[in-house]
């Protein structure tokens, strides 16, 4: 499915749309944009193209299993002591942070399901 462009912008080399780029959009910037070469000769130049983010590749992923999973994990490592409890403030909590905060992406998913018990 498409996604909608929210903003366009021209920029003469590849490097300054690429800059762009990644100043507004940070680290999602090469899912988020497409940066294209525009015209011909003396108009020649570089097109971003900033699309909304497109939330439908993540509803297929099973969030109750993985809440669940997370749960589980929590409990295991607060379970173990001080080992547990570093992977808990490192790592476990702030995935349960951005889980918390709405954020449903499938890095976020498969960060979750990739936590070992």
């Amino acid at each position: 499915m498409f996604r909608r462009i929210t903003d366009t912008r021209w920029f003469p080399t590849k490097k300054e749309a690429e800059q762009y780029a990644k100043q507004a959009l940070g680290k999602a910037w090469r899912s988020w944009c497409s940066i294209k070469p525009t015209g011909y000769h003396e108009k020649a130049g570089w097109t971003v193209h900033i699309y909304e983010p497109a939330q439908q590749a993540v509803t297929n992923l099973d969030w109750t299993k993985a809440e669940k999973y997370l749960q589980q994990v929590e409990s295991a490592y607060a379970s173990i002591g001080s080992p547990g409890y570093w992977a808990l403030t490192y790592v476990i909590r702030p995935l349960r942070d951005r889980y918390n905060a709405g954020e449903r992406t499938e890095d976020l998913y498969n960060a979750i399901m990739g936590i070992e018990l």
